[in-house]
């Protein structure tokens, strides 16, 4: 079983049933994407094997040693109380259970530079970041195998112009005009998450961990 955060319309919860069995739990925070998410999975069969619902992160009630895997991508980056979530996600897992995510990190502690401010300016909430190192070092204090953050800020941008691409290689005309307004404002903001990471203001991490077994505590008579 796995844990799927940021399940966004559960295309990806969906994906992995059809090609691995997996059971997918998804969990979203935008209202609207986890309501569309919600019906997209019942017209596919799967609103067992991959349900979608609304969730708060900030306050992320899950249940304990539930999942082999929880998997996050891009989705805990504006999560102000991380050390809740982390410590969450962790308790979630089952022993060797395997923590696999992905997310916006900076590369310092500096005040954010003009272009990362810009990027900010175009998220509904303020992010709340922090630098790859910090998650690396709390998450190795969670009693867990934590391997070294890999830095995959080239290969996300790369797979950003990629499906930009892809969509417009395939879109016709009249699909086009349809959605025009709303794709301007999606390319406005991807321009300006691409600038932040072109300025060195924002890195895109990967994060991989594996749950220890609790240790055995020593009972002295």
């Amino acid at each position: 079983s796995l844990l799927l955060l940021g399940a966004g319309l559960g295309g990806l919860g969906r994906a992995l049933v059809d090609g691995t069995g997996v059971w997918v739990t998804g969990l979203e925070g935008d209202e609207e994407l986890a309501g569309i998410g919600k019906e997209m999975t019942k017209m596919a069969g799967m609103q067992k094997r991959a349900p979608v619902a609304l969730s708060n992160l900030e306050q992320a009630k899950l249940k304990e040693n539930s999942f082999n895997a929880v998997v996050s991508l891009e989705s805990i980056y504006k999560i102000a109380d991380k050390e809740q979530l982390y410590a969450a996600m962790y308790a979630s897992l089952r022993t060797q259970g395997e923590l696999m995510m992905t997310d916006f990190v900076i590369p310092n502690d500096d005040p954010p530079n003009e272009a990362l401010r810009g990027w900010f300016n175009q998220e509904t909430s303020i992010p709340h970041l922090w630098t790859a190192q910090k998650i690396h070092t709390f998450l190795s204090t969670l009693n867990m195998d934590v391997r070294p953050p890999e830095d995959i800020t080239a290969k996300y941008r790369n797979r950003v112009f990629k499906g930009f691409f892809g969509y417009l290689s395939n879109v016709t005309k009249p699909e086009l005009l349809e959605v025009s307004d709303d794709l301007i404002s999606e390319c406005e903001y991807w321009a300006k998450q691409i600038s932040a990471i072109d300025s060195g203001g924002l890195k895109v991490y990967e994060f991989h961990a594996f749950k220890l077994p609790e240790k055995r505590k020593i009972v002295i008579s």
